[in-house]
């Protein structure tokens, strides 16, 4: 097997998966080299940099997978079910298209006493497995796609969905944990399965964007949230009363509570990843439910400038 895939996805047609079930979900994934030695070896190799998280989308017309790149950029993949097509692409386009059986490890036996084990953690109980590594070089695409191949005959054969998978390969460990479920609106699923349809570079164009929006409006919410009484940005309830009491912020600059208060929250926002202080004016003006003077504007654009620590 060639090429660095990370081909994790789970086909439509599992038990757990119907027409009537479009979902989304996200799970973090994890390396761990359990030998100290070969770790420092392979802390430097670019075969073995693994991705943090990975998306993947599910709709009836197919699989749309999404991997956030670590040190090394991964690609990511549309699948159309009725074409039974796999397209592979990162941001540069389509990188190439096959059909969607590819080569996968073979399991061994429940009964084997073979070391190399996947463990399932589910609601209902755990699950080992055992595998083949005889034939298997010890490279990340062959790992990757052991993994997958892992996955998906758990789901198959148990139609359960996995909230932590841990397969061991010698002295490496993959740790693999359900972070969230991602709700698909119908305008969601209306624009996944276009992308799924045409599976050209302009579909591509169009997923990135969508897990771009995706992530913003996730953002956005959670900023919100955070803002609320008792939030990590919530720098206001501790000056009630006392907004306008003036400090020194430093020598030549002296601001109200409310002033600093709002300029941490603008600095907050951006730490949080927001990219532009225009979306924390939306976010606040949610919040507040009312428009921002321009003041306060000028404070949150100074906060998340960090402009106070030049």
């Amino acid at each position: 097997m060639k090429g660095k895939l990370l081909l994790i996805f789970i086909f439509i047609t599992f038990k757990i998966f119907s027409q009537e079930n479009n979902v989304g979900i996200e799970y973090s994934f994890n390396v761990e080299i359990t030998n100290k030695a070969i770790a420092e070896k392979l802390k430097e190799k670019s075969g073995f940099q693994f991705s943090k998280s990975f998306k993947v989308f599910y709709t009836e017309k197919g699989v749309l997978r999404f991997i956030e790149k670590s040190n090394n950029f991964i690609q990511s993949s549309i699948f159309n079910n009725k074409n039974n097509e796999l397209i592979l692409f990162d941001r540069t386009g389509i990188i190439s298209k096959k059909e969607g059986d590819y080569n996968k490890p073979k399991i061994k036996s429940k009964k084997s006493e073979s070391k190399n084990t996947i463990t399932y953690k589910t609601k209902t109980g755990n699950y080992n497995y055992y595998y083949n590594s005889e034939k298997m070089k010890l490279n990340s695409s062959n790992l990757n796609n052991l993994g997958e191949h892992c996955f998906n005959e758990f789901i198959n054969e148990t139609g359960v969905l996995p909230e932590k998978v841990v397969y061991k390969f010698g002295v490496m460990k993959f740790i693999v944990e359900l972070k969230k479920i991602i709700h698909l609106s119908s305008k969601d699923i209306s624009v996944l399965n276009k992308i799924i349809e045409k599976q050209n570079k302009r579909s591509v164009i169009k997923f990135l964007s969508f897990i771009e929006q995706k992530d913003k409006l996730e953002l956005i919410n959670t900023i919100y949230n955070e803002s609320k009484v008792g939030g990590k940005l919530d720098f206001f309830t501790q000056i009630k009363g006392k907004e306008f009491n003036g400090l020194q912020v430093k020598p030549g600059l002296i601001a109200t509570n409310f002033e600093i208060a709002l300029y941490k929250w603008g600095l907050g926002t951006f730490k949080l990843g927001l990219n532009s202080y225009k979306d924390s004016y939306k976010v606040f003006s949610k919040i507040t439910n009312r428009k921002l003077t321009e003041q306060e504007k000028k404070l949150i654009k100074l906060g998340f400038e960090n402009d106070w620590k030049k």
